[in-house]
């Protein structure tokens, strides 16, 4: 069960305030407790801004004292007309670093805690399929279901143009015309920063998300393309690592 919450109150509370402008941690955080207790696994979903990656280590070790061991940690997006960022390259990359250097000294000490990058960064380097559609290289249909049972092909592209139609519609002709709509979305799919075909990070990287990308004068790059190069060549060696236990476990 992935469940938004994005660190400590303090953190957590800065942008997710209810309709009613009341902080909503505490009632998040209780519910996701209960699931915890109950059996339930589940996955907490932190968006990454300027303010929480300043504290991102005492983000990380706030969740695993908690017993949430399944983190996955997502840059806030700009907004759509582009002019508005929440996060920064420098300050994405300098997360990333940090988090890893958390994740890796509970791992070689024995603490599993999952991160979703870095596990897929992993079976990468092991010869897996990624598990996470950034990582694939092209955009993939996420049938994404609004409460209302809109579908749309990503939960970052819910969007009226994207629109493909509703579950409860028995007018196939209609979703039909409506799947025009995914065509939309998916006529682009593999594009991605112009840089990739020559970048050393490529196989591990695979572009990041389409949602990050921007063009400008022709030509299309990655905002934070210079965070995972600057992160690649910091944890790499370690990844490898990594890897090379895990395989040589395989074979015992």
């Amino acid at each position: 069960m992935g469940i938004s919450l994005d660190g400590p109150p303090e953190i957590h509370d800065s942008f997710r305030t209810d309709r009613a402008g009341k902080d909503t941690f505490y009632r998040v955080f209780a519910n996701a407790k209960k699931m915890l207790s109950a059996g339930v696994q589940v996955n907490i979903l932190s968006v990454l801004t300027e303010e929480s990656t300043v504290v991102i280590d005492k983000v990380y070790r706030f969740f695993k004292s908690n017993g949430f061991f399944y983190q996955q940690y997502i840059p806030c997006l700009d907004s759509l007309d582009g002019k508005q960022s929440f996060l920064s390259s420098y300050a994405y990359g300098q997360a990333l670093k940090k988090l890893f250097d958390e994740w890796y000294r509970d791992f070689v000490t024995g603490t599993a805690v999952y991160i979703r990058d870095f596990e897929n960064y992993i079976s990468l380097l092991l010869g897996y399929q990624p598990e996470e559609c950034a990582r694939y290289g092209r955009c993939s249909m996420q049938n994404v279901i609004e409460a209302n049972g809109d579908i749309y092909p990503c939960d970052f592209y819910v969007l009226d143009r994207f629109f493909m139609g509703n579950i409860a519609d028995t007018d196939f002709s209609r979703l039909l015309n409506c799947s025009l709509c995914g065509e939309k979305f998916f006529s682009d799919a593999s594009k991605r920063d112009d840089r990739c075909p020559s970048c050393r990070w490529y196989p591990l990287c695979r572009g990041g998300c389409r949602r990050d990308c921007y063009t400008e004068s022709g030509r299309t790059e990655n905002r934070y393309c210079q965070a995972y190069s600057e992160f690649f060549r910091y944890a790499i060696g370690r990844m490898e690592k990594i890897a090379a236990f895990l395989k040589s476990r395989s074979y015992h």
